[in-house]
């Protein structure tokens, strides 16, 4: 019975911490996919950026006002 005992004293834990590590390197493996994606969507969101970079300028350039005919 001392055995029995002795066994249930440490395989909780050992399996909490066992799960705990899988749980870990599942997580740290998808952080490394994290950044690739990023800068594959970056190269895309430049083009939006710039769209509308020059809709802002097109809003914002000056406009000549024209006599009014009377």
């Amino acid at each position: 019975m001392a055995a029995v005992k002795n066994l249930d004293l440490w395989l909780r834990p050992a399996v909490l911490f066992t799960v705990w590590v899988l749980v870990a390197a599942f997580t740290l493996a998808q952080l490394g996919t994290v950044a690739p994606l990023l800068q594959a969507r970056g190269a895309g969101a430049t083009h939006v950026r710039e769209a509308s970079q020059r809709i802002l300028e097109a809003r914002t350039q000056p406009t000549r006002r024209r006599p009014v005919a009377r």
